[in-house]
């Protein structure tokens, strides 16, 4: 039986070439996600202006927390007021083609999140140090949830405790995200990966979440009342 010949290994300069292509998609895909983030938050507001009508019981108490969304988004020259159980809002949108039914459902979203390993809440809002929109080397974009030394430590007791089972990222009521145990927490937090899809499908969800679960959650529900486009002075 003759042994089959070993193949000489690949020059250095010949790996780094194959890996060029993998290392551009993950340059273009991060320019791609940059680019919408900077169409979606902190530019100029070039939309329709708007005049909203929130409802619900909380309107006063939910005010702040609208407003920081608000300013989150870049809705230009926001207007407020609170009042008989109704939320006013006049400002400006972003100028995204979707901005009519995104931005109101934006700003009204829960925004609650929950770790939770089987029917126990390890984290919630109120264990998060901060919450903000990264993005890995790749470029591929997730929501960075920062937790505080207390549940840091909590959390990575259940993952020790329970090495084969895995953790629930919960926003809103829904799964969004599982995590096997096997993974030692690092730095203190957990990454919200948003998973499958397009690249800028994926970074519209990570900016969303980084702007409800930051300021949220709501201390109710608030349902769109009204919306109207106001008229543009000629």
């Amino acid at each position: 039986m003759t042994d089959t010949p070993r193949l000489p290994p690949r020059p250095k300069a010949a790996v780094i070439f194959l890996a060029l292509p993998l290392v551009f998609a993950g340059a273009l895909l991060a320019a791609l996600a940059l680019l919408f983030l900077m169409s979606h938050i902190g530019g100029e507001a070039t939309g329709t202006r708007v005049a909203l009508r929130f409802d619900g019981p909380c309107a006063a108490e939910a005010l702040p927390l609208v407003e920081a969304r608000a300013a989150s988004i870049g809705l230009g020259e926001p207007v407020f007021a609170a009042r008989d159980g109704q939320l006013h809002l006049t400002a400006t949108l972003p100028g995204l083609p979707d901005d009519m039914r995104a931005m109101p459902a934006l700003l009204v979203r829960e925004g609650r999140v929950e770790v939770r390993q089987g029917m126990v809440v390890l984290a919630n809002n109120g264990d998060m140090a901060k919450i903000v929109l990264e993005a890995s080397g790749e470029g591929s974009p997730y929501t960075w949830l920062g937790l505080k030394p207390d549940a840091a430590t909590r959390v990575a007791a259940a993952l020790e405790a329970d090495p084969e089972g895995q953790l629930e990222i919960v926003v809103d009521g829904e799964i969004v995200a599982e995590r096997p145990n096997s993974i030692s927490l690092k730095n203190d937090g957990l990454r919200l990966v948003t998973g499958q899809g397009e690249a800028e499908a994926r970074m519209r969800t990570a900016i969303d979440w980084s702007i409800t679960l930051r300021h949220g959650p709501l201390p109710c529900a608030l349902q769109l009342g009204h919306l109207e486009a106001l008229p543009t002075d000629e």
